[in-house]
């Protein structure tokens, strides 16, 4: 499984494994998958806003859902707001953040 390809961090909260395949195919008609894995720490996923990549839609639900659940410090969640400010935001993520937000419930 495609869980087993990442044994557990010591000390580190586990985002989960998220798998996404691509399908592609050439001009001799032959098809290659590509496989994109996601398995980030929520420390990952501030890395990588501050840098100034776009964030997929599972890191910024996992995030909103750690926040809800009081499950991340406040200077993390103060840090990503500050990436947000600094680095600015897609439509994509715009969306993905406001429906995650909407859905959480709190």
């Amino acid at each position: 499984t495609v869980a087993s390809l990442f044994p557990e961090r010591p000390g580190k909260q586990r985002f989960y494994v998220a798998a996404q395949l691509y399908r592609k195919q050439d001009r001799n008609s032959r098809t290659s998958v590509t496989m994109v894995v996601l398995s980030l720490t929520v420390p990952e996923i501030l890395s990588k806003k501050r840098s100034g990549e776009e964030l997929q839609d599972e890191e910024l639900k996992y995030f909103i859902d750690c926040v809800c659940k009081n499950e991340i410090d406040r200077s993390q969640i103060g840090a990503m707001l500050m990436a947000f400010c600094l680095r600015g935001l897609t439509t994509k993520e715009t969306v993905t953040l406001t429906k995650s937000m909407m859905n959480s419930g709190t």
